[in-house]
């Protein structure tokens, strides 16, 4: 019996050998199956192989961290973190489990938590810097920076960043990061070293190339940006703005029939490229051309006309549309013949100048029932099918002209200094003259009244240099315009009169000796107001004066001209309350009311 025992227990002690020599070998097949269907996406069924290979080896760190991967992919990450908790709870010493936890917290938009797990990672890589530990350091860093990032806490990704690229100088990633982050700290030349480092480390990339060119045509470097769209074009880049952008590196070097050629191409892939190509600063100088406009259609090169802007720009013209806003009318858009009348906004507008597709406006809310009950919004700017409306300033501006992609402007409320800044409200500066109102914008020059001078004309080049006067004409408010070599303005105070003078302050001439305000000019002629009560014009050398309304005792203001119309408004001179907007043919063949107030 004792022999027979002792056999017994012998077999029962070489099964148990048996069952636990052979059990990680048969774990470790349920893990190469796992890994298997992982590599072909099986995700699922890799589970159910790793929850096989756990039930024989509970004890193995290893199958949890690799479920875990598998369940990030189906999306479980509670139970993927669960997972790495246990993974870390068998082996302190490994950071694959907290990295991978920091993974699946990032997945799951807990970046606060997540690197508290990426800084975990590199706490056990300084504590226990093994091979496997230490390569994990690189994509540790690569991530904190990505959720410093996205934290918005820009300096701190820096530092990982670069940290990252003293890992691996070789791993475009970081430097792909570092860029985006400096791009949005306006450090456009650094990003530009990093866009470059980044073509350098994967020459063959097409996307790379591509986002060097937008780095350089950022700085304006279009003649380095231009082959960089071309090396991406010539590695296939399925992507149609590369066209696009390559068009606006030729508009900007002057290369025009290859500009209006790539434009073509881009336009017929994708109408967008209309739009963009209307408001794009690289196409300015093309907005004359016919091919270009046959293209995109008519865009102004400047927002209004001076004699416009200064009769509180209540009318603008681009191509064959009219733009308009008088009080209640809201502001409203129509085809110069008078058809397809749409209205954009119901707030109305003063200082209107279009560009493009946009209006830049000064807005204001009108009550219905009192038509002088007005409440200033914002300097906005407008889409021109009324879709968006973006404030881009709350200051009230005055002699607003809109020239390329530059508005230029003075305000009240910022005594008068004249003022510039981009379309988008970007590189506000302002020039060192102040007060200074009735500013027009010419051929880089700014024609303004110094308040400083008794209102006497003057000019300052756009680049803040040059400074002189040109003439003693002065006036409360000057009407100036500017027609070719010309300037045509109003003097109210001590030599009353309409002048005529060269813009180099020359050749001044008195056309007309009488109390003009509101002066226009379109064309041959001048139009303007004489005692506040009729309206008159006549030719740009004083000739041929004619009266075109009679204000019968009623005051006339506010002249703007589009096409064959003259914009006017009559009000009470006793209380100056309004009684209604109209026009009149240049001939005054025809008249017609626009709207009145009752």
């Amino acid at each position: 019996m004792k022999k027979r025992l002792v056999f017994v227990l012998g077999i029962i002690l070489l099964f148990q050998f048996t069952v636990v020599a052979a059990a990680p070998n048969k774990a470790d097949t349920y893990l190469k199956t796992a890994q298997s269907l992982m590599a072909n996406g099986k995700h699922e069924e890799a589970i159910k192989n790793l929850d096989d290979a756990i039930k024989l080896s509970p004890k193995v760190n290893q199958y949890y961290i690799l479920k875990g991967s598998a369940l990030i992919e189906t999306k479980k990450y509670q139970d993927a973190i669960a997972c790495f908790d246990i993974a870390y709870g068998l082996n302190f010493k490994a950071a694959d489990a907290s990295y991978q936890k920091g993974k699946a917290l990032t997945l799951l938009g807990k970046n606060e938590d997540a690197l508290k797990s990426f800084d975990a990672v590199l706490s056990i890589i300084t504590k226990y810097p093994t091979e496997e530990n230490n390569k994990y350091a690189f994509d540790t860093y690569l991530r904190k920076g990505d959720i410093f990032l996205a934290l918005g806490k820009l300096n701190e990704s820096i530092w990982c960043y670069d940290k990252a690229i003293l890992l691996n100088a070789k791993a475009y990633q970081p430097y792909t990061g570092k860029a985006i982050v400096l791009q949005k700290l306006m450090k456009l030349d650094e990003a530009l070293k990093c866009f470059s480092k980044i073509a350098e480390l994967q020459p063959q990339s097409a996307l790379a190339h591509y986002n060097l060119g937008l780095a350089f045509m950022s700085v304006e470097k279009y003649s380095e940006a231009l082959p960089a769209f071309e090396k991406a074009i010539q590695l296939k880049l399925d992507n149609n703005d590369v066209v696009y952008y390559k068009a606006a590196c030729c508009a900007a070097l002057d290369k025009v029939s290859d500009a209006i050629q790539l434009l073509g191409i881009a336009v017929s892939s994708d109408s967008k490229y209309i739009e963009y190509a209307r408001e794009d600063k690289e196409f300015v100088k093309l907005r004359v051309n016919k091919l270009f406009t046959d293209i995109v259609g008519a865009i102004n090169v400047r927002g209004n006309t001076h004699g416009n802007i200064h009769n509180y720009g209540h009318v603008a013209v681009q191509g064959d549309w009219l733009y308009y806003s008088f009080d209640l009318t809201g502001l409203v858009k129509e085809r110069l013949d008078g058809s397809d009348r749409q209205k954009i906004s119901e707030e109305c507008a003063d200082n209107i100048n279009i560009i493009g597709d946009w209006i830049y406006c000064n807005l204001y809310s009108v009550t219905k029932s009192d038509h002088s009950d007005f409440k200033y919004l914002g300097f906005y700017k407008v889409k021109i099918d009324g879709s968006e409306k973006i404030k881009i300033n709350d200051k009230d501006f005055s002699s607003v002209n809109v020239v390329g992609d530059s508005i230029y402007y003075s305000a009240e409320s910022e005594m008068y200094k004249p003022t510039v800044m981009k379309t988008d409200g970007s590189k506000k500066k302002y020039f060192n003259v102040l007060p200074a109102k009735s500013l027009s914008v010419e051929d880089n020059w700014i024609y303004f009244q110094n308040g400083y001078d008794r209102n006497s004309l003057y000019k300052i080049s756009t680049n803040g240099g040059d400074y002189q006067k040109l003439s003693d004409v002065d006036a409360y408010t000057m009407q100036m315009n500017i027609v070719d070599d010309y300037i045509y303005v109003a003097s109210d105070y001590f030599d009353q009169g309409l002048y005529k003078l060269k813009i180099d302050g020359t050749e001044q001439k008195r056309l007309l000796d009488a109390d003009v305000s509101y002066v226009n000019t379109a064309g041959e002629w001048i139009y303007f107001i004489i005692y506040s009560d009729a309206l008159y014009r006549m030719k740009l050398d004083g000739s041929n004066m004619q009266k075109l309304v009679d204000g019968k005792g009623l005051g006339i203001s506010s002249i703007n001209i589009a096409g064959d119309w003259v914009y006017y408004n009559l009000y009470s001179i006793q209380d100056f309350k309004n009684i209604g907007h109209y026009r009149i043919t240049t001939d005054a063949s025809k008249i017609e009311t626009i709207i009145e107030y009752k």
